[in-house]
């Protein structure tokens, strides 16, 4: 319909240009006062289409950040952004829905946990299964495509979100473990709970720095 016509495509950690019969009108780069990422995140790009512009060429440049998007394929929608936005978020309902529960459960999880160390003054491993549980549900709910279409403004936090919930899930995964074995294993255990919980402050600190993003530390 008039008014909401749409070229619209999904970003992976690219630059992008739209150039209109050669002429630069769009364009998404990291900000300048940003030197700890260097990604723009993963986003939508709606770019209006007009009908004083038929006939006219329209050209896109992607230029991925990191190697491993590099053969990316992206897909070119056209049409109402509405129609297309409203599809998406249909078919990611059900990793959505997932992600929720997944949420909750972990913070009723912490919260069992947190009531039995107060009333009780008894620790238990449910908080570190809640926190493995809150992890894995945050990942999947910013992974999904609809994220930015829900928070808009914040690509760049929900890609780093989603990147750093995997380490850290696998973190409170591994002390949960630890918590049910017997004492005498505690010290094998030990290196494997602090592993990924020294990989993860290690990610954060590169990433900090701007030495390296945390797409680049995922392996």
């Amino acid at each position: 319909s008039e008014g909401d016509n749409y070229l619209v495509f999904y970003q992976v950690h690219h630059y992008v240009e739209i150039y209109l019969d050669g002429q630069l009108v769009y364009s998404l780069m990291p900000k300048n006062d940003n030197p700890v990422c260097k990604s723009t995140g993963c986003s939508w790009v709606t770019f209006p289409l007009y009908p004083k512009d038929t006939d006219r060429e329209i050209r896109v440049v992607l230029t991925p950040v990191y190697k491993a998007v590099e053969h990316r394929q992206t897909e070119f929608l056209a049409g109402s952004r509405y129609a297309i936005f409203n599809r998406q978020l249909e078919a990611d309902l059900p990793a959505l829905d997932m992600g929720f529960v997944a949420i909750i459960v972990g913070i009723t999880f912490i919260s069992i946990s947190l009531f039995s160390m107060i009333q009780y003054n008894n620790a238990n491993s449910l908080v570190f299964l809640g926190l493995f549980s809150v992890c894995i549900g945050l990942w999947k709910i910013t992974d999904v495509r609809s994220a930015t279409i829900l928070f808009p403004q914040n690509a760049i936090l929900m890609a780093q979100l989603s990147l750093l919930m995997l380490p850290m899930s696998a973190a409170s995964f591994a002390f949960f473990i630890k918590k049910q074995i017997e004492k005498s294993q505690y010290k094998v255990l030990n290196c494997a709970c602090l592993l990924p919980a020294i990989a993860v402050i290690l990610q954060l600190l590169l990433q900090r720095t701007g030495t390296r993003d945390l797409r680049e530390t995922l392996i």
